[in-house]
């Protein structure tokens, strides 16, 4: 779908137009209505893989600056951030993840600065990691790649916690990598710096106390290692052109302080994956679940209740089961009649900015 967008850029720019205001729409509908439909229609995998395709489409053909898909940067990277916060809760941390992995490829790819520190370090501020997490000793880590939430049984789990905060250290290690050969650096990192410090100094689990004094340590040394090469430059603030090209040799070497850590954090992110998916493999294919299936959040067990309770469980879920299968249809079509009738929209530029008006997320 990416390589059919470069073959027809303006055709493209119309259809992304019309899709990611269709996103922004159910966005502003489930911060609005607050029901359990609304808000289903975007923590969905449909609504997340209809992001990482714009987001990919933006990626490969927005980096010229006169590129029309280049406007649209702006409020795809807004829904990603009201996306991330819509639910607040570490069950939801997966879709957040999956959130901040689009905007660290946008931000990576078109040369932009979006603010994901503070998706990340929210993280660890989850009520549940205060609490003694349940362990089970043959629970293995989560494919974060394949996830968007988990029950409320898995969230107490100690494997699902200590993977969550390494997940979020190793993408906030990512963000703050791109930023590593910026003239700014040591001005950026300060307010992540201090939240990271906060972090480990008031954590209770040992593994995030290790990684954040661990992350913070790098990013002072890295900042050290930069200071003496901005204090030679010869260029002020203003001079953008020679500004962008601060430290282009080392940035194309990766021979910082912070870079020589990532790459081996990145390889060793990648082996991790690669032993899930032949894990994944090696089990076979599996029915997938509707979209909410595990809303009972694991209490669906019917050890002690008589046949009668059970069948009226089942029979319970089966409906709600249908009932989500009619709104995913219904979304569907409605994405569709949008598509259809995008040539009517694009002529109203004031709708365009309202739709997208979302900043007043980053307040809650």
């Amino acid at each position: 779908l990416v390589d059919l967008c470069g073959a027809a850029p303006a055709a493209a720019y119309q259809h992304a137009f019309v899709y990611i205001r269709q996103l922004a729409i159910h966005l502003r509908n489930a911060i609005q209505k607050t029901s359990e439909a609304a808000t289903r229609q975007v923590y969905s995998w449909q609504f997340v893989n209809c992001l990482r395709l714009w987001a990919q489409a933006l990626c490969a053909l927005a980096k010229p600056a006169d590129s029309p898909l280049r406007q649209l940067a702006y409020p795809l990277v807004q829904i990603c951030l009201g996306t991330a916060r819509l639910l607040p809760n570490i069950r939801y941390a997966p879709l957040r993840f999956q959130c901040v992995r689009m905007l660290n490829n946008l931000a990576a790819e078109l040369g932009v600065f979006v603010p994901v520190a503070p998706l990340l370090l929210e993280t660890f501020r989850f009520a549940q990691l205060a609490k003694p997490p349940k362990k089970a000793p043959r629970d293995k880590p989560p494919d974060w790649a394949v996830l968007i939430k988990v029950s409320k049984a898995d969230a107490d789990k100690w494997v699902y916690q200590e993977s969550m905060v390494q997940q979020a250290l190793f993408l906030l290690a990512e963000h703050l990598h791109g930023l590593a050969y910026d003239v700014s650096f040591p001005e950026l990192i300060v307010p992540t710096l201090a939240a990271l410090k906060r972090v480990a100094k008031a954590t209770k689990i040992v593994a995030l106390q290790q990684r954040a004094r661990r992350l913070s340590s790098l990013l002072e040394a890295h900042a050290a290692w930069l200071q003496p090469r901005r204090d030679a430059a010869d260029f002020s603030p203003k001079d953008s052109g020679r500004a962008a090209a601060f430290l282009a040799t080392e940035r194309e070497a990766r021979s910082g302080p912070l870079s020589s850590w990532f790459l081996q954090e990145v390889s060793a992110s990648e082996a991790r994956e690669a032993e899930l998916r032949a894990e994944a493999e090696n089990r076979g294919p599996i029915e997938a679940d509707a979209p909410g299936d595990d809303d009972s959040d694991g209490d669906d067990d019917s050890d002690g209740d008589d046949d009668s309770a059970a069948r009226e469980k089942r029979r319970k879920r089966q409906a709600s089961k249908r009932e989500r299968q009619r709104q995913a249809a219904q979304g569907q079509a409605q994405l569709e009649a949008a598509a259809a009738a995008g040539s009517h929209e694009l002529g109203t530029a004031t709708d365009t900015v309202e739709d997208f008006v979302l900043s007043d997320l980053e307040e809650e």
